[in-house]
């Protein structure tokens, strides 16, 4: 962030939805672009500045025409007409880049206004930040002895050529040289180290402002920097924006100055977090970060020196297990190494990059369906009656046999809790008509709610009577357990904080 001139952390995005079927049609494209005229035309756009631009839209298995809103060359709005699946259900099939989509019987209008794309607009101001971020943005610039740059109209031209050209391309990778080198060129030809040197510092200032806003929601919602998920994010902002506020030499404390500005801009109601509470933990993350900066140096010195040696530069997976395994921001690896006399192979767009690994980690870290062979069959059946709503004291039942998949079994009715919601199965056993007994050691619920039994024993007949039986002393000793973990976890809230949470910890009740 901060680069284009246009792109920011956090946004608001306003919407209206509609969804339309045969027998309800709400409304459709010409009364979506209407509706839309008549709320720019309410917030005081001229209407002979809006160009609507129309082009096919494809995500999450679904398809359909998309309509761009612009005012001014500049996109404030996307009206997406969600009509098709990508799922084959017979129907006629429409070719959306290549890929064969099919209509559906709910055709949704999905619209999306961008807040402060509107702000921007009526602003007028080179870039996003200036129209948001106004008062801070000069206070950050006299905080890093920027003030002489605020009333500079060549500077003003320049940011503004710079966010122009940042909307026409991509500017991740090498990219940005491009759009820097183009700058350059619509401002008489200045070289491209002489632009970037005067662009960085403005552009860092920015990105404080833009982070700051990030931040304060984030710690204000109660994510506690770390390296695990939501708060693996909340430590990656955190940390860019350390970097930026030394790189720059900014006399703003991040905690006790910016991040509570930011808080008290948008309104202490609005977060769940107090502000001394988000403080300390930003002083905690600042130790972290200096102990990290302290420790990686040497790290660093010994990768630079191998990969000189080697005459190479310190390649992009090296910089992402800097990063992951040690903390050590890239541009600190650049530095050092450079110290060293190796070169660095750092992208434009290193933090997209490591956001998008740990992402595809997450998501090719989950574990196999182990139900995947039966799940068809399963959520086929009629749901289980779930006697244990009705009756939570009893303990034995009768239950007829619906079916049996190797070692699963269906019943019409059942008392076993399945593992759900922390809490985990209910165990014991299942006797048939003969009097043999199969043992219950797993219970989970599939589809929207047909119960699977695990037992290990005697195969058992569709249409058998069958008695069940709980095991007793373990579901009160879980309940026990159950009821525990709420209240140790409603004390730890109380002492420690509400960014105290708990999942995960699989106790009965």
């Amino acid at each position: 962030m901060g680069r284009s001139g246009r792109h920011l952390t956090t946004f608001e995005m306003m919407a209206h939805h509609a969804f339309n079927t045969d027998e309800n049609n709400v409304y459709w494209k010409d009364e979506t672009v209407s509706l839309c005229d008549r709320f720019l035309a309410s917030v005081g756009a001229d209407l002979n500045r809006v160009t609507y631009k129309e082009h096919p839209w494809i995500g999450g298995g679904n398809a359909g025409p998309s309509v761009e809103v612009l005012i001014g060359g500049l996109e404030v709005a996307t009206l997406v007409f969600m009509s098709l699946t990508k799922r084959d259900n017979g129907r006629e099939p429409v070719d959306m880049e290549g890929v064969p989509y099919y209509p559906m019987d709910l055709r949704i209008v999905d619209t999306g206004y961008g807040l402060e794309r509107m702000v921007w607009a009526s602003q007028g101001s080179p870039t996003v930040y200036d129209a948001v971020f106004p008062e801070l943005i000069s206070r950050l610039m006299k905080s890093a002895g920027l003030a002489s740059l605020l009333n500079n109209s060549e500077f003003t031209r320049i940011l503004a050529l710079n966010a122009k050209y940042a909307g026409l391309m991509d500017i991740t990778g090498s990219n940005l040289y491009e759009m820097r080198r183009t700058v350059a060129e619509n401002i008489g030809g200045v070289p491209y180290q002489k632009l970037q040197d005067i662009i960085a510092p403005i552009e860092r200032i920015y990105a404080i402002a833009d982070h700051t806003r990030c931040l304060a929601y984030m710690l204000g919602d109660c994510i506690v920097p770390s390296n695990a998920q939501e708060g693996y994010l909340a430590r990656l902002v955190l940390r860019r924006t350390l970097r930026m506020m030394n790189e720059i030499d900014m006399d703003e404390t991040l905690g006790g100055d910016l991040i509570e500005y930011q808080m008290r801009t948008i309104g202490i109601g609005s977060f769940e977090q107090e502000i001394g509470v988000v403080q300390e933990i930003i002083r905690n993350e600042e130790e972290k970060y200096a102990l990290t900066m302290e420790r990686g140096g040497r790290i660093v010195q010994k990768a630079a020196r191998a990969y000189k040696k080697k005459n190479l530069p310190v390649p992009l997976d090296e910089l992402i297990t800097l990063y992951d395994s040690h903390g050590i921001p890239p541009e600190i690896v650049r530095d050092i190494a450079k110290e060293e006399g190796a070169d660095v192979d750092l992208p434009d767009n290193f933090y997209s990059l490591i956001a998008d690994v740990h992402s595809e980690s997450e998501v090719t870290g989950k574990t196999e369906d182990p139900y995947a062979a039966i799940r068809e069959r399963v959520e086929a059946m009629p749901d289980t009656k779930m006697l244990y709503y009705d009756l939570p004291q009893a303990t034995d039942f009768d239950a007829i046999v619906l079916d049996q998949f190797d070692e699963y079994l269906v019943l019409d009715q059942t008392l076993f809790y399945p593992e759900g919601g922390g809490q985990p199965a209910d165990t014991g056993k299942i006797v048939s008509e003969e009097g043999g007994i199969s043992k219950v050691d797993h219970v989970v619920k599939i589809g929207g709610g047909v119960i699977l039994h695990h037992i290990t024993g005697e195969t058992l007949r569709r249409g058998e009577h069958v008695k069940g039986a709980v095991d007793e002393e373990r579901r009160e000793t879980m309940m026990r357990h159950h009821t525990a973990t709420h209240v140790l976890l409603h004390a730890a809230k109380e002492v420690l904080g509400p960014h105290i949470h708990q999942a995960g910890a699989e106790r009965g009740g």
